[in-house]
């Protein structure tokens, strides 16, 4: 069963006078905000949906067991080194190895904005020299 939700913002209202003393279209800004809010709430419906199906990670390392009954949703912790909290190339081949040991596609990987964050401390020769560096931009 599949339902389906309309996503509404508030109806916004501004007299026309005021809009004309601003320098920056009001419209465009409260329309960008609006995009935003929507697609927040939709990638929160999307996550807590997975959540369901797969089983949410418990802090910890309890495996998430979900619907399939199978463990599907893993806590990756990095690799321990002078800084555990940051992310390196051996952490990134961990991920892809446990997800092509389990026959999943690697192109797609769900992380939150900390995590991501974190190859931005890759330098050049953690990314792998050239070309490696380009397909990585």
């Amino acid at each position: 069963m599949c339902v389906f939700n309309p996503i509404t913002t508030p109806e916004w209202t501004k007299d026309i006078n005021e809009l004309r003393t601003y320098r920056m279209d009001l419209r465009q800004v409260i329309t960008d905000n609006s995009l935003k809010d929507i697609q927040t709430e939709e990638d929160g419906k999307f996550i807590a949906g997975v959540d369901i199906i797969c089983g949410p990670v418990v802090s910890g390392g309890n495996p998430g067991v979900g619907l399939g009954a199978v463990q599907q949703n893993l806590e990756i912790v990095p690799v321990a080194g002078a800084d555990a909290s940051l992310w390196g190339r051996k952490d990134y081949t961990k991920v892809l190895s446990i997800l092509e040991n389990n026959n999943l596609n690697n192109g797609v990987i769900l992380m939150n904005r900390k995590t991501a964050k974190q190859f931005l401390n890759f330098d050049r020769s953690e990314i792998g020299g050239d070309l490696a560096q380009d397909l990585f931009t």
